[in-house]
């Protein structure tokens, strides 16, 4: 799918108010996978708060989404030289959150929702090492 088409399926999502979640989810790991950081963030987040607290499958992949989108634009930040101090410890914060919850899920879902977690955390120290080395210089 080619990115005009997403972002016109992103519109029609927007217009359209849309409530299927797993669409939206959807709609999310696309832009993510295009490297639209800012647009997947968006869609996760619609996720997130138009989810009932019960369906933790989709909840726990739209903020495990979000966490890869978020860490994504922060280590972009970093690559352009623009350091953040709070954003490690926010995606701490999520990461925890995703772990908690993780029992909730089916074992193949545990096991998908794993391997995303192991490169956020070699994302996350990256993270950490971009920003203390950018303090060294402040």
């Amino acid at each position: 799918m080619a990115k005009r088409e997403l972002f016109a399926l992103l519109r029609t999502v927007s217009v359209l108010k849309c409530t299927d979640l797993s669409l939206l989810l959807w709609v999310g790991e696309l832009l993510y996978g295009t490297g639209e950081y800012k647009y997947s963030i968006v869609c996760f987040n619609r996720v997130i708060e138009g989810l009932d607290h019960d369906d933790q499958d989709i909840r726990l992949k739209a903020l495990t989404g979000r966490l890869e989108s978020e860490l994504a634009t922060k280590l972009q930040n970093i690559i352009n030289g623009r350091a953040d101090p709070k954003g490690y410890a926010e995606a701490k914060h999520s990461y925890g959150i995703i772990v908690r919850d993780l029992y909730a899920l089916n074992p193949e879902a545990q096991l998908s929702l794993k391997k995303r977690l192991e490169q956020i955390t070699k994302s996350m120290g990256i993270l950490a090492i971009g920003n203390s080395y950018y303090r060294g210089f402040s």
